[in-house]
């Protein structure tokens, strides 16, 4: 013969349940640091400077809608949407001794 619960009894332990995962659900949060990342600025500058010629570009990377894109601007004008490996091979374009490839 088997132990049965009666349904005013398994509402009780429901509830009391309920009550116990809420209670520490609440201390959890109460005892959790404030997360980090969330104070962070995630806009990246990228300064570049020739020396010879002292002329230099300023790369404004501000965050996009997903992880690996970013909204693009060089000295205030926008470029577009690219992802990083897209920004960082026009960097290198720029730069002296670059030789293209044709």
């Amino acid at each position: 013969m088997t132990y049965r619960q009666s349904k005013k009894r398994r509402e009780q332990n429901k509830r009391w349940s309920e009550r116990a995962n809420a209670k520490q659900a609440q201390q959890r949060i109460a005892a959790a640091d404030p997360h980090p990342l969330d104070s962070i600025d995630r806009t990246i500058h990228i300064t570049i400077q020739r020396p010879g010629t002292n002329e230099k570009a300023k790369f404004t990377l501000l965050e996009g809608n997903r992880i690996d894109n970013y909204s693009v601007y060089c000295n205030g004008a926008h470029l577009g949407i690219m992802g990083i490996t897209r920004v960082m091979a026009g960097i290198r374009k720029a730069l002296p001794g670059y030789r293209r490839m044709e």
